[in-house]
């Protein structure tokens, strides 16, 4: 009982009852044998067993429960045909919990956070009652700001993430186009190389270090020995070159920063120190790990980062 009442379900259904209610807008009391089929059959890979996502696959595992019914003598062979023979339910007629409401994405992100911290069984049987920092209005203003410049359905997604630097707080997050196709949260489960994003790290850590914004520094195509050999011969470099190979032959840290200058950024992180860096990173709220190679001053961490 424990167990059906708090196992995920796909689709943001929590236990069995939230699942039929979910998939067929009835109580778990009310289940007919290919419903209940359904449902048995999802929580071993509710991803891969999605009705939405994965009907061929749905409809395969709900076989497979009915021929183990079948094999247990809990149905009878005409039992079984007519189940199978019935359609799955349609996506759009499924009711995800929490698709009500202008921030979708960050209540499952909220939920989710509940979970690992005190169980299903506590979050969705223990009546708890929880505030967050969300600010709707910002939140409207952040879905209006992607809707004006994303606005064909079947284009790209964008995420938004808008927090309170003084202590964290989230204020608004738009994960995605739509929360009834994916649930896929790209603010906070989706990650890309930071790319240019990075370079002010190298340059609090410079100012750190007492570099002043108006040292001057090459700005030219260069090559970084990263390894030598014995001999003293370098045998791994690292190549730096800037955007459409626009060189300004000298330039201040200032103008740099301005220009996005790889050449003049890649010199200054690796006179600072890399593993420097890489510590102010994880101070300043990076989570994912941060490599200590020289690729890391543009941008070019262990892994990727979350827009969050």
């Amino acid at each position: 009982e424990a167990y059906l009442n708090t196992i995920y379900f796909g689709n943001g259904a929590y236990g069995v009852q939230q699942a039929s209610l979910t998939y067929f807008g009835h109580g778990a009391g009310e289940l007919e044998l290919h419903e209940a089929a359904l449902l048995a059959g999802i929580p071993s890979n509710p991803a891969l067993y999605d009705p939405v996502t994965k009907p061929e696959r749905a409809r395969e595992r709900r076989r497979v429960v009915l021929d183990v019914m079948l094999a247990e003598g809990k149905i009878t062979p005409s039992q079984l045909r007519e189940a199978d023979a019935k359609p799955l339910p349609e996506p759009d007629d499924i009711r995800l919990p929490g698709t009500e409401g202008p921030a979708q994405y960050f209540v499952n992100y909220v939920k989710q956070q509940l979970i690992d911290q005190y169980g299903s069984e506590e979050v969705f049987g223990g009546g708890l009652k929880v505030r967050t920092t969300l600010d709707l209005d910002l939140q409207q203003l952040a879905r209006d700001a992607i809707n004006e410049h994303l606005t064909e359905p079947d284009g790209p997604s964008a995420a938004l993430v808008a927090i309170d630097p003084r202590d964290g707080s989230v204020l608004a997050m738009v994960g995605g186009n739509n929360y009834r196709e994916s649930q896929f949260n790209l603010a906070v489960q989706a990650e890309r190389q930071p790319g240019s994003s990075f370079k002010p790290f190298v340059l609090s850590q410079a100012l750190t270090e007492g570099v002043s914004p108006d040292s001057t520094w090459e700005s030219r195509k260069m090559s970084h020995c990263v390894t030598r050999n014995k001999k003293g011969n370098c045998t791994e470099a690292f190549e730096v070159n800037n955007y459409e190979d626009a060189y300004a032959g000298v330039r201040t840290l200032r103008s740099a920063t301005t220009y996005s200058d790889n050449a003049v950024y890649a010199q200054v992180g690796i006179k600072v120190g890399t593993r420097k860096i890489a510590r102010l990173a994880r101070r300043m709220g990076v989570r994912t790990p941060v490599s200590h190679n020289f690729a890391m001053t543009l941008g070019a961490p262990k892994q990727g980062v979350t827009p969050l």
